[in-house]
């Protein structure tokens, strides 16, 4: 049980408990080895940076950039959770769907559309 939540965490966290887990069961020489693993710590501007890149990337509503953003965001082991990672989830997803309507749309031939705005 515990070591399902460890699966749930994220960065240091997800170590120092995986690190306990460890120790309370009694997997000693898997304790020794990771004894003197050093963690690193996310900085606040690195948070604030990818931040600010997913922000600017859903405004600009181009598919490409947006999927990157969010590509680093997770390589940072930034929350999937967290509310601008779901809301850039659900634009991404409206995106897509969108560029598939453009596909359709520019397969039509010429009198088709040209009745459909009229």
């Amino acid at each position: 049980r515990n070591i399902l939540g460890v699966v749930e965490r994220r960065g240091e966290e997800a170590f120092v408990v995986f690190r306990d887990v460890m120790e309370e069961t009694g997997q000693n020489q898997i304790v020794e080895l990771i004894e003197h693993v050093e963690v690193d710590k996310l900085s606040d501007d690195s948070v604030r940076r990818i931040k600010k890149k997913l922000r600017e990337a859903m405004k600009t509503r181009d598919r490409a950039k947006l999927k990157k953003a969010m590509n680093e965001y997770t390589e940072l082991g930034l929350s999937e959770k967290d509310y601008m990672f779901r809301e850039a989830t659900r634009r991404l997803k409206r995106l897509e769907r969108i560029h598939g309507y453009q596909h359709a749309i520019l397969k039509m031939e010429q009198k088709t559309v040209s009745e459909i705005r009229s």
